[in-house]
């Protein structure tokens, strides 16, 4: 069918010697394009990813043009290399010729994620030259199933997106729910999403930007709009295979490209971090050491040990007297805590920002001094987070036997290397013997937190200029 239509199935019970009992059921009847959305059908999306239609062999050729023109190996292998580099390359090609096909986006329906949608598939994007999120998301995503790369479709509210994997891998299950698993991939560069509605752009956006897009979509600020992850790879594994297409196959051109591609991306950097190397088997006892080491310690970005983001899973507090404070909790002494926004005390008034951070710290050291710690929060939202924490705290304990709870003095800024442009934040935690506690000042040895500067600022233990991090 072309459209949607209401029917009825109808069903009837024949006994003999008694009266028949019948049935009836209406029942929506979506067309063969239809796709009934994630409330509905999200474990048969992969039907609608077509890696067999010619218009997707024309992108592929495309792509391995591009590639032969870079210098690079035009072949179309997966992940047969074994190298992540190749594949970026591979995944990055596709996108530059997905992008000279000069489409145009088109509004989805509201909604459309949960109640669902027609969808265009290769041959009708490629005739009408008009693509929405999820139509671009699937053409995209079947150009990289031909090509042999592990695939999957992403979610929020509103908006979908594709992902692709750089090594082979893919989520272990056909649906994955939990953005911090996605989120672990990405960091640990094992796996890429791309902003799809790039691919409309003019003048023609690069593979590296739509990533840095896709990535944005799953940040902790957003993480509450994210859905689900539909796993290809696993769709296919439970035999939900595409659908058959019933036009009449037609030759498709590959001479003329509507739009001028992107550029190749650069070649991939894996980073410097242990947790981000690609795992090889070692071949000595040494080797075998060092990599359990890495399996039981993960050193990569994701870990907030070394990678500190600011969530709803941290309570900051403002500490005039870090060292004293800390003499004081190591004495058994008990704090409590002072939601600082319900004071009121700068809200209303015409003040620089220079002004109200004063106030602010006059209003902790007067609370500290009354055996209270302020915390820049509304009561409801410090207490929300305490017990989130709390529970959590428990929960890890319960189950691994490990403590996730920790009492940071600070943050210590670096870099994975000296030309790199972006820095990290490591928590400094307290432990818990009392007179080792350390902390890094500059590029010296360790030293005594008691013999650092007591300032309101922790610039001088932790290289973090902010005011307002210093216990956490």
């Amino acid at each position: 069918m072309d459209e949607a239509e209401i029917g009825q199935l109808e069903f009837r019970l024949s006994v003999k010697g008694a009266e028949d009992v019948t049935f009836t059921h209406r029942i929506e009847m979506l067309a063969r394009d239809e796709w009934g959305g994630l409330a509905e059908m999200d474990n048969i999306l992969a039907a609608f990813v077509s890696p067999n239609q010619p218009f997707v062999a024309r992108i592929l050729k495309d792509a391995a043009r591009l590639l032969e023109a870079a210098g690079h190996s035009g072949s179309l292998d997966g992940y047969q290399s074994g190298d992540p580099l190749r594949v970026w390359m591979l995944a990055g090609a596709i996108w530059s010729a997905a992008t000279g096909l000069g489409l145009t986006y088109a509004v989805p329906p509201a909604s459309f994620e949960r109640l669902g949608q027609k969808i265009r598939d290769p041959e009708r994007i490629a005739s009408e030259g008009l693509a929405t999120c999820l139509d671009g998301t699937l053409l995209l995503a079947a150009a990289y199933e031909a090509a042999g790369l592990n695939t999957a479709v992403l979610f929020s509210h509103g908006h979908a997106w594709v992902g692709v994997w750089l090594f082979q891998k893919d989520f272990g299950r056909l649906v994955e729910p939990d953005v911090v698993t996605v989120r672990k991939a990405l960091v640990a560069r094992e796996f890429v999403a791309l902003e799809t509605t790039l691919l409309t752009k003019r003048p023609a956006i690069g593979f590296e930007e739509a990533v840095q897009a896709g990535r944005d979509h799953l940040s902790e600020a957003r993480e509450a709009e994210f859905i689900q992850a539909v796993d290809i790879n696993r769709a296919r594994a439970a035999r939900i295979r595409p659908l058959a297409s019933h036009r009449i196959q037609e030759a498709v051109t590959t001479e003329d490209i509507a739009a001028t591609p992107a550029a190749l991306p650069r070649p991939l950097d894996l980073g410097l971090l242990p947790g981000e190397l690609a795992d090889e088997t070692p071949s000595t006892a040494l080797g075998r050491i060092e990599r359990w080491q890495r399996k039981l310690l993960d050193l990569s970005l994701a870990n907030r040990l070394l990678n500190f983001r600011e969530t709803r899973g941290a309570v900051a507090m403002i500490c005039p007297d870090i060292s004293g404070t800390e003499d004081r909790l190591a004495n058994g002494e008990t704090f409590r805590l002072l939601a600082l926004k319900d004071e009121n005390a700068v809200s209303g008034r015409d003040l620089s920002a220079d002004e109200a951070r004063r106030i602010e710290l006059d209003l902790a050291r007067d609370a500290l001094a009354r055996g209270q710690i302020a915390v820049p929060l509304t009561s409801r939202d410090m207490t929300n987070r305490l017990t989130e924490l709390y529970r959590k705290a428990r929960s890890d304990m319960a189950e691994g036997g490990t403590n996730t709870l920790f009492l940071a003095v600070g943050f210590l800024r670096w870099k994975r290397s000296e030309g790199d442009s972006g820095s990290y934040r490591a928590p400094l935690p307290v432990l818990t013997k009392r007179g080792h506690y350390w902390a890094p000042k500059g590029g010296q040895s360790c030293v005594p937190i008691d013999r650092l500067p007591r300032s309101p600022s922790l610039s001088g233990c932790s290289s973090d200029p902010s005011p307002r991090s210093p216990l956490r």
